[in-house]
């Protein structure tokens, strides 16, 4: 769940090269409300290249599991910026359509109930939901002001950031 994925050629946009070979299942965009989860914001795209870059491609560099299928569902907009009702229904949709593993790359300035329900559902739907810790160098309760669904507890997988000596880089929440 991100901003979409450059997944595909049509109109203006293009399949981001490194995603050539990448499989990719239908997803959503919670956004327009449409089944076109194109991404207008580059987040997404960054995203998934990380995890799913085909084998072999331009760049050299393979994604983490880059035999996986992506299901770009797209809850953020042009801005980067998004609802909690659009990150909650595409945390549902996932995990009502077969995602395994869902990716939550993003942030809030206040909990929401409705993701973390969301959250809960998509464990108790037997998907891993994995989700970034924060980049505000804080400790568990996120004191710098944003809230993270990595803050749902056993629920979920929460991700930081380490630097190039493998120590907790100086922004990653921990």
């Amino acid at each position: 769940l991100d901003s979409g994925v450059a997944y595909r050629d049509a109109g203006t946009f293009r399949r981001a090269p490194d995603l050539a070979a990448t499989s990719f299942v239908p997803g959503y965009d919670f956004v327009a409300n449409d089944d076109l989860p194109d991404d207008e914001y580059g987040q997404g795209t960054h995203v998934a290249a990380i995890i799913a870059s085909s084998y072999n491609n331009a760049f050299r560099a393979a994604g983490m599991a880059h035999a996986c299928s992506i299901m770009p569902v797209r809850v953020l907009g042009g801005d980067g910026s998004g609802t909690a009702s659009a990150v909650a229904s595409g945390i549902y949709y996932a995990a009502d359509h077969g995602a395994k593993v869902i990716n939550l790359s993003l942030a809030s300035p206040r909990h929401s109930r409705a993701v973390a329900d969301a959250v809960k559902y998509a464990h108790e739907s037997g998907a891993l939901c994995v989700a970034a810790a924060g980049n505000e160098g804080s400790d568990p309760g996120y004191p710098g002001g944003m809230d993270c669904p990595a803050d749902e507890g056993s629920h979920v997988l929460a991700v930081g950031a380490t630097d190039c000596r493998d120590v907790r880089a100086h922004y990653s929440n921990h």
